[in-house]
């Protein structure tokens, strides 16, 4: 999800599609989701992502994006559970 300030929202979409992507506003019935902010969610696939850090920078780039579902640096590994037993990434 990329978080982006209502007024202006297209600007952000066409920057986002520029990138590849095909965001899609999220909506609540019949109107846009309203962030508690204030602000629009865009769901944005981006597929595989090969380079997490560059592509933050990008969407930071982008006047009017707010925010991104991308969690940069919080972690050092991972541990997945599954039906298959547990992994450390």
């Amino acid at each position: 999800p990329v978080e982006v300030v209502q007024f202006g929202w297209r600007i952000p979409e066409a920057a986002l599609r520029r990138l590849g992507s095909q965001p899609a506003l999220r909506m609540d019935g019949a109107q846009p989701f309203v962030t508690d902010e204030g602000n629009f969610i865009f769901d944005v696939p981006v597929g595989l992502i090969h380079d997490s850090r560059q592509l933050d920078a990008s969407l930071r780039a982008i006047p009017g994006v707010m925010d991104h579902g991308l969690f940069i640096g919080l972690a050092d590994h991972m541990i997945v559970g599954g039906a298959d037993g547990v992994r450390e990434l």
